[in-house]
Parts: C-alpha cells; sequence; structure tokens
C-alpha cells in the first residue's frame, strides 16, 4: 500500500523546470516566427499598394497631358504654334477662355519640408512635382513623386509622352513586389513606374 502511495505522489509533482523552459523557447519560436510572418506580408502589402498609386498616378497623368495636347492648335491661327517642347516642358495653344489659350507643362522640385516627407530618399536622388499652369492662373499639382517627363515630337501631328512616377516609400521587406510597368532600384528599394503615351494631335496634319 506504501509503495502505490509513493507512485501516486510522484505523478502529481507536475512539470520539472526544464519542461517549462523548453515550453517557454518553444512558444517564444513560435510567437517571433508568427510576427516576422505578418511583419513580411505588412510590406509586402504596403509596397504593392505603393506600387498601384504609383501606376494610378502616371496614368492619371497621363491622361491629363493626352486631353489638353490632342487639342493642340484647335481655333488658333495657322501661322501660330499649336505647341511647343523645350526639355521635360510642354506649352500647348489652342482656343478656349481667350482667343488663344496658354496651357503649360513642367516640373518644379521639391521643396525642403517635401523631401522631408521621403527621409530613406538617396541624397542625391530628385523629386519632381509635375505642375499645369493654364494662362496667368496659379500653377497647379498634377501629381509628385515624378522622376522624369519626357516630350518627343515625331511628326508635327504625334508627340510621345513619357512619365516616370517613383514610390514614396522604399520596400523594407527586401521581398520586392513585381510590376509590369515598374523597375526597383535594389539599392534603395524604391520601385519607379515609367508610362508612355503617343498623342495624336487632331488639328495638326503632318
Amino acid at each position: 500500500m506504501k509503495k502505490l502511495q509513493n507512485k501516486r505522489h510522484r505523478n502529481q509533482h507536475g512539470f520539472t523546470i526544464i519542461e517549462v523552459l523548453i515550453a517557454a523557447l518553444i512558444t517564444s519560436i513560435l510567437t517571433t516566427a508568427t510576427f516576422a510572418f505578418y511583419v513580411r506580408m505588412h510590406n509586402q502589402s504596403e509596397n504593392q499598394f505603393e506600387i498601384s498609386e504609383a501606376q494610378n498616378l502616371a496614368r492619371a497623368s497621363l491622361y491629363d497631358i493626352n486631353k489638353v495636347l490632342r487639342m493642340a492648335g484647335y481655333k488658333i491661327p495657322a501661322t501660330h504654334a499649336p505647341y511647343t517642347i523645350s526639355g521635360d516642358s510642354l506649352i500647348v495653344y489652342k482656343q478656349g477662355s481667350q482667343p488663344v489659350d496658354t496651357i503649360y507643362f513642367f516640373l518644379e522640385e521639391f521643396t525642403d519640408a517635401e523631401y522631408a516627407t521621403a527621409p530613406d530618399l538617396p541624397s542625391n536622388q530628385k523629386l519632381y512635382k509635375l505642375m499645369k499652369q493654364e494662362n496667368s492662373d496659379a500653377s497647379q499639382v498634377v501629381a509628385d513623386y515624378i522622376t522624369g517627363v519626357r516630350f518627343t515630337q515625331l511628326s508635327p501631328s504625334s508627340v510621345n509622352v513619357a512619365l516616370q512616377v517613383q514610390t514614396a516609400i522604399p520596400d523594407h521587406s527586401k521581398e520586392y513586389a513585381t510590376s509590369q510597368d515598374g523597375e526597383v532600384d535594389f539599392s534603395t528599394g524604391f520601385t519607379t513606374v515609367t508610362l508612355d503615351e503617343q498623342v495624336k494631335i487632331r488639328n495638326v496634319i503632318s
């Protein structure tokens, strides 16, 4: 009877300190792995969102430029140029609220305050805003985080517009999301989306 009681007492001692430590270690490993997985998925989702935003911004900007440029030369004298291209700027002339309206697209570099919103940006990287000004009105921001725009005259009635937009934040996950339009700078994690479109000008004969 005494031997049976001793066996029962041994079974009621509970966990040993080693068993508790092993259980704590396993719990810690599982918690760390779960948190790391969450962070990775969050970073990937955030980066894909940034790429989508850059794509949407580029498409909307091209649409705005296209809409204006197609009407270049509308109801203005044949002796007046329908548009002029100078580097990364474009001026379109057409009749609207005035006999000859002037619509000006150009780049304006970020201010120091705007650069402060992109703290991970390399010091030698410049960012711009695509601006639009109609006649003497105040210029308006069409898009920001622009790295470049190029207007190329293919013929008197055809202009190719290429626009580059960078994501606002880099991909910190180092598992870079892919995009048909995007190109990743693997040294910084920023993705640059490049879109281009050939614009046919309605009121100009080639």
